[in-house]
């Protein structure tokens, strides 16, 4: 992915605001996601872009923090957000978090990952295991995502279909166990945990 490239369309971004926010809200309250995040969770948004997956955390009550490597983004999330607490990080994921293990009930990227080079997904994942104490939880496209979507990841660098084929078996060498959710047609959700007893 190229870096300057989220910075530069976080204008067109955020105008898709309103129509993210309906979705996570949506995909939060799916009830294997209501099980594992609680009540007035301490969570993480790795990848924030928008800020409408905060927004929607904001509103069920949890403490929210965010990362972004995205100057655009950050300025585009700051602009939205409505509902005030949420904490704004300029991070880059692929060069490790700032956090300490363990700081976060659960940890949530959107669209993120799929994203990411090979080795940098591997990263990702592992600092998102890293500094989860509950769980990881990722949004993502359907193997079947549309033509926009994969027009877009054409553009974005086209790591979509490497992470395809790597998805089941990097998932399984960090995690001790990942749900797999169809949410519709487009999107899935990833639910993974670490030492389940």
């Amino acid at each position: 992915m190229k870096r300057g490239l989220f910075s530069s369309i976080a204008p067109l971004y955020g105008c898709f605001f309103q129509f993210q926010l309906r979705m996570y809200r949506k995909f939060l309250l799916l009830p294997s996601l209501e099980r594992v995040v609680g009540s007035r969770a301490k969570v993480l948004d790795v990848g924030f872009g928008t800020g409408a997956l905060m927004q929607a955390l904001l509103e069920q009550g949890h403490d929210v923090a965010g990362v972004d490597y995205s100057t655009g983004m950050l300025r585009v999330a700051r602009k939205k957000l409505k509902t005030g607490g949420a904490l704004l990080f300029h991070e880059d994921v692929r060069e490790g978090l700032s956090f300490e293990t363990d700081s976060f009930d659960v940890v949530f990227a959107a669209y993120v990952v799929h994203g990411l080079s090979s080795y940098a997904r591997r990263v990702a994942l592992e600092e998102m295991a890293r500094v989860a104490r509950k769980a990881v939880i990722l949004f993502e496209h359907s193997d079947s995502p549309g033509l926009m979507v994969n027009a877009v990841e054409w553009l974005e660098g086209n790591h979509f279909a490497t992470f395809k084929k790597e998805r089941a078996a990097l998932l399984a060498s960090i995690f001790d166990w990942c749900e797999t959710i169809p949410f519709s047609k487009r999107s899935v959700v990833y639910v993974c945990q670490q030492d389940i007893l």
